[in-house]
C-alpha cells in the first residue's frame, strides 16, 4: 500500500457492506485496507472496476478472507486507487457476497469482534430501532462530475428539503459536495432508504421524457450540501437520440427502482415485505430461465428473490418491461439472485444485447453516470429488502 490514500474512514461510521457498495457504484480499481480495532490482523480487498476480485486476511484468502472482515465492527479503512494484477479469486456478485455474509453473521458462522459489553445491550440498543437504521444507511456515490452540464450550483443547510415527496418537476441534480438522504414518507414513520454522496444524481431518466414527473420521496440535506442543477434540455436531446429499445431498458429499470422501494418500505413497516414462499415445486413449475435479454409483449412475470430460507416476492413486471441479463447493468436481480416466474400467456421479444452494449459505450460520461446511478439505487434498495 502507498502511504497516501484516496479516501479513508471509520468502520463504525461506514460499515464494510456500505464501503464495498460505494466502491462498486463508482467502479473503482485499487486496494482497500482494513485495520480492525479489536484484532491484530489487517485485511486487504482487491478491486477491479468496482468488483472485489480477491482478499487476504491472516491465513485466509479469497472469499473466506472477505467474509471474515464482515465481523469487524470498529476500525479504520483506507482505499488507494491503483492498477491491480491479481487473478480473480472471488467470482460472486457484490449482492451475493453481502447476502451470504449477512446469513453467516446471523447464524454465527462469522466471528464478531468488538468492545466487550459485560452488561449486555443498553436500553438504547434494545429500543431505538431508528438510531440503528440511521447507522446503516447505504451510501451511493458517482463518477467524476462533468461540470459542463451544470447550469448552476445551489447550497442547502443541514435539514433543508431539496425535494418534497409528491411534488412535480423535471429537474435533475448532481451532488457536488456533502450528502443527502432519500426519505420515503409512509402511513406511519418516514423511512430513510439511501444516502447520496459526491457524483450521485438526484432524479432519473423519467425527468427526460417531459411527461410529468411526480417525486416519490423527500431529499434532505445531511449537513451543508452543494448540488448542481443539470442542463436537462441538453440531456433530453441526447436521450431523444437513443434507440427505442435502449429507452425501454432504462425506463424499465427506473420502474424497478420504484417497485423495489415500495417493497423496502413495506418490509420496514412490517407490512408483509419479508414474506417468504417455500413451495419450491409450485414456483419452479412456471420458472422462465432467461438466456439473454427480453421485452414483455404480452402477459407478465413475477421476480422472486432467492434467499437461503425460500423465495421472496420482489415485484411484478408487465408489458413493455425488460428482464434478463443486462451486460452493463448488474442490479443484483435475475438470473443469479432472482427467479423469473412467468404467467401462462407470456410472450416476449428478445433484445440484441450487443447493439445495446455498443450504444451504451457511445454514451456521454454523464449519461453513463445516470445509468450507473439507477443500477446502484436498485441494487442497494434490493439489499434492504433482503437484509434490511
Amino acid at each position: 500500500m502507498h502511504n497516501k490514500s484516496d479516501f479513508s474512514g471509520d468502520l463504525s461510521f461506514m460499515g464494510l457492506a456500505d464501503t464495498l457498495q460505494m466502491l462498486n457504484s463508482s467502479r473503482r480499481t485499487g486496494i482497500l485496507q482494513i485495520a480492525g480495532n479489536h484484532t491484530s490482523n489487517k485485511g486487504l480487498v482487491y478491486f477491479h472496476e468496482g468488483s472485489p476480485i480477491d482478499a487476504a486476511c491472516d491465513h485466509l484468502s479469497g472469499i473466506d478472507a472477505l467474509y471474515s472482515m464482515f465481523g469487524w465492527s470498529e476500525g479504520n479503512i483506507e482505499f488507494r486507487e491503483e492498477p491491480v494484477s491479481r487473478k480473480r479469486a472471488i467470482k460472486m456478485s457484490l449482492m451475493e457476497i453481502c447476502i451470504e455474509a449477512m446469513r453467516k453473521l446471523d447464524e454465527g458462522e462469522i466471528s464478531r469482534t468488538g468492545p466487550m459489553n459485560l452488561n449486555g445491550p443498553s436500553k438504547g440498543d434494545r429500543d431505538d430501532s431508528s438510531a440503528k437504521a440511521c447507522n446503516n444507511i447505504p451510501l451511493i456515490t458517482g463518477p467524476p462530475i462533468d461540470y459542463s452540464y451544470v447550469l448552476e450550483e445551489n447550497i442547502y443547510n443541514a435539514g433543508d428539503k431539496i425535494i418534497r415527496q409528491g411534488g412535480h418537476g423535471g429537474w435533475i441534480w448532481v451532488v457536488l459536495d456533502g450528502y443527502v438522504d432519500i426519505i420515503r414518507e409512509s402511513s406511519s414513520d418516514p423511512v430513510t432508504l439511501v444516502r447520496l454522496g459526491q457524483g450521485a444524481f438526484i432524479g432519473t431518466f423519467t425527468s427526460l421524457e417531459f411527461s410529468g414527473c411526480s417525486r416519490n420521496a423527500n431529499v434532505k440535506a445531511v449537513g451543508d450540501v452543494c448540488v448542481g442543477l443539470l442542463d436537462t434540455l441538453r440531456l433530453s436531446g441526447e436521450y431523444s437520440l437513443l434507440s427505442s429499445d435502449f429507452k425501454r431498458l432504462v425506463q424499465s429499470m427506473t420502474g424497478r427502482l420504484e417497485k423495489v422501494t415500495d417493497r423496502a418500505v413495506d418490509k420496514y413497516l412490517n407490512n408483509g415485505g419479508d414474506r417468504l414462499l417455500r413451495n419450491n415445486k409450485l414456483i419452479k413449475k412456471n420458472e422462465f430461465v432467461p438466456k439473454g435479454l427480453f421485452s414483455i409483449t404480452r402477459g407478465e412475470i413475477n421476480l422472486m428473490g432467492k434467499t437461503t430460507k425460500g423465495y421472496m416476492p420482489l415485484m411484478r413486471l408487465a408489458e413493455e418491461d425488460v428482464f434478463g441479463k443486462v451486460p452493463f447493468m448488474d442490479i443484483g436481480h435475475e438470473p443469479q439472485n432472482a427467479m423469473v416466474v412467468a404467467s401462462e400467456k407470456l410472450e416476449v421479444r428478445q433484445l440484441e444485447t450487443d447493439s445495446l452494449q455498443e450504444e451504451y459505450d457511445r454514451l456521454s460520461g454523464i449519461m453513463k453516470g445516470l445509468v450507473k446511478n439507477v443500477r446502484s439505487c436498485v441494487s442497494v434498495t434490493t439489499d434492504l429488502v433482503f437484509n434490511g
